[in-house]
């Protein structure tokens, strides 16, 4: 199915709640939409900005939420860490979360770094120790030659 289908089928099935219901979205229809709406997002591809910013703003349409104008940079960072559904619905926790999660991987990366730094500096001197090891029985071995050679010499 093309993308120009997806969109059609997107904006058709969002407003079907809207007119079958004079009260208002109920929570399901509600988070219904977002999934939606961040499942078809998902599948853009890197170069489709704009796509994506209409189909955020035609759900957020239909959501009788305020329109979106953040641009797609924002849309794209929301897909990557998970919190998609929160920006359509425009939820005040949306930059909070989002940035906890950021803050986070980043902490997490940072001492994956930390730990994989000091495991080389282990290992490095693990090996220095091994060469100083060898070296010394290296030399030993020499002095043994040399004395045994002294010896032959010398009787």
């Amino acid at each position: 199915m093309n993308r120009l289908a997806l969109i059609a089928l997107l904006c058709m099935f969002a407003s079907v709640p809207m007119m079958l219901s004079g009260c208002g979205l109920s929570d399901a229809e509600i988070n219904r939409i977002a999934k939606v709406t961040c499942a078809v997002i998902r599948e853009t591809r890197k170069m489709d900005s704009a796509p994506r910013v209409k189909l955020m703003n035609e759900a957020r349409e239909n959501l009788q939420l305020e329109p979106y104008l953040e641009g797609d940079e924002e849309i794209v960072r929301s897909i990557k860490w998970g919190t998609c559904e929160l920006l359509v619905l425009a939820s005040p926790d949306y930059e909070k979360r989002t940035n906890n999660l950021v803050y986070a991987f980043n902490a997490a990366k940072k001492e994956r770094a930390k730990e994989a730094h000091l495991e080389l500096k282990e290992d490095n001197a693990k090996r220095a120790a091994e060469k100083t090891e060898r070296n010394q029985l290296y030399a030993e071995a020499i002095r043994e030659i040399n004395k045994k050679k002294k010896e032959d010499k010398f009787p």
